[in-house]
């Protein structure tokens, strides 16, 4: 639905608690294991529920458990990364898991979040949130990039970008309400 790139969406009733140190601080640069994995990107600062990128595998499935699905490993041509599907559908969750080389240890890469997700961003937006509340919410931080650019910044009535493309949050709309969520990278 949004930039080709997999969906997530989880079907938690209540935010689970952070894990540790995984979850990146104000101010600190995201975990990462390998900066091919995992460019500097604004999106550090952005979280959804238990989920940050630069996550874990061991993180990851502490907090989800198991995929239900897997997709295979390939290699991203964009980017070089080995990249394979993690998908929860009971939990409405696909993430986006890569490494440099299939030595390493995987990485939460990018992840989207549709209904029935109950997991709410850092600035309490959510599945089914209003256009108002997420404007509120986030507004200064939509994208003025040419990569975003349109006459509204960064958002138009399908969509609003925060920070950029190349690292950031994309808000989809349906009737005015949220309907997806993605973090990290829609563009390379």
């Amino acid at each position: 639905m949004l930039v080709g790139v997999l969906a997530t969406a989880c079907a938690r009733s209540a935010p689970v608690a952070p894990v540790g140190a995984a979850t990146p601080v104000a101010g600190e640069s995201p975990p990462q294991t390998s900066a091919a994995v995992l460019p500097q990107v604004q999106s550090a600062r952005h979280s959804l529920g238990p989920l940050a990128l630069g996550l874990t595998e061991s993180e990851v499935l502490q907090v989800l458990g198991q995929p239900e699905q897997l997709t295979p490993e390939v290699e991203e041509a964009a980017t070089g990364n080995l990249v394979l599907g993690w998908k929860y559908p009971k939990l409405g969750l696909t993430l986006t898991m890569a490494r440099v080389a299939s030595t390493q240890p995987l990485t939460l890469l990018r992840f989207t979040a549709t209904a029935p997700c109950r997991f709410a961003t850092n600035r309490g937006i959510r599945i089914g949130s209003s256009r108002a509340a997420l404007d509120a919410a986030y507004a200064a931080d939509y994208a003025r990039d040419a990569a975003a650019n349109d006459s509204a910044g960064g958002t138009d009535q399908q969509h609003a970008v925060v920070d950029s493309i190349y690292g950031g949050v994309v808000f989809a709309f349906e009737h005015h309400l949220v309907a997806e969520i993605f973090l990290g990278a829609a563009a390379e």
